[in-house]
Formats: structure tokens, sequence, C-alpha cells
């Protein structure tokens, strides 16, 4: 029997992690899963019920960081796994900024470890220029985007560093310029992208 595979979508608000995902999703037949989607709705009740602040677009506050975020995170590591087990391929979009920073957590998260065991892991960093990112920010018109239209020098600074340190022998690590382009173009970059997934 073949192994899954588990593609890892992720990247910075606003790059348009959750488009590419769908498509890959979509064109690979796999099950997809969103971070926001499987936990906008309890984790906006959870800030704005229990937050210092309760604001419940907050996403820069240490509560959120330290409390509301592990939760997110485990609940959709424990969705892929579920999937995993049911040996289907999966596509989890979602950012990972913290997460692949950390160079051993790939071997010291429990939920990933099971997967990996699993499943073959593929990352996709979603990338954009920095117009596209500017766009996509007011396009969308999130309130939990303030923080970052505010302090935008700050956040390119954050997107700037994005950067994954995991061994790279453990998953394979693909690259997607997400930025804004003529449709021929941006789709003969997405076919490249789906062959070598």
């Amino acid at each position: 029997m073949t192994r899954p595979s588990v593609i890892f979508v992720i990247g910075e608000a606003g790059v348009g992690k959750s488009a590419v995902g769908k498509i890959i999703a979509r064109e690979k037949n796999y099950t997809y899963l969103d971070k926001d989607t499987a936990t906008i709705s309890l984790t906006e009740q959870y800030l704005g019920e229990s937050s210092p602040t309760k604001n419940k677009h907050d996403r820069e506050s240490a509560f959120y960081l330290d409390t509301v975020r592990p939760l997110e995170y485990k609940t959709i590591l424990a969705l892929t796994l579920e999937n995993i087990e049911l040996g289907n391929n999966v596509v989890l979009t979602a950012g990972f900024e913290l997460e692949i920073s950390d160079e051993n957590w790939l071997h010291t998260n429990l939920d990933v470890m099971k997967i990996r065991a699993l499943a073959d892991l593929k990352v996709v960093l979603v990338t954009v220029d920095q117009q596209t990112l500017l766009n996509r920010l007011i396009t969308r018109n999130e309130l939990r985007d303030t923080w970052k239209l505010n302090n935008w020098d700050a956040y390119l600074k954050q997107v700037a560093a994005m950067k994954i340190k995991w061994n790279d022998t453990d998953f394979t690590n693909l690259n997607f310029d997400n930025s804004d382009a003529l449709p021929i173009l941006y789709n003969i970059k997405v076919n490249n992208l789906i062959k070598t997934l």
C-alpha cells in the first residue's frame, strides 16, 4: 500500500495560502483542511470571552499566542492524522510561522511525529511581493489584519524573516511565488507546482 502524502501549504497572512491549497487539493483530489475554517469560530468566541482585551480579532496578544494558537494547531494536526489513518492524502493550509522557526519541531511535536510515521511530508512555502501582499490585505478587509496594516514595516520584517529551519531530509520543500500575474503566466506557475507534487 502506498504511503499517503501530507502537503503543508504555509506562509504569512495575505499570501493566498488557501487559494493555492485549494488548487492543489482539487487537481490532486486530496482532502483539504484549512486552519481558519476549522478553528476561527471557536477562536473568536474564546478570544472575545476570555482574552484580557476581549478582542476576538487580536492575533498578536500573548493570550492568543500562548493559549489559543496551540489549540488551533493541535486541532488541525489531529484532523490531518485522522485522515492519514484512513489512507487519505491531505492538503493542510496554515501559517506555521512559529513552527518552522523551531528546527526540532518535526521531532518533538507528538502529533506531527505520528503524521510523519504514516505519511510523506511535503511543504509548499507561499510568498508574494510586497505590493501584492498589501493589496490582498486591504481587499480582504479582515479586522484580524488591523495590526499588520497599522504596523506595516514591522509586518514586512516578520514576513521576510519567515524561513524553514527544519532538516531538509525530513520533508520535501517547495516554494511558490503567488504574486499577482497575468492569468496565462499564473496558470503556468500553478501547473508546474502541481507537476512537482
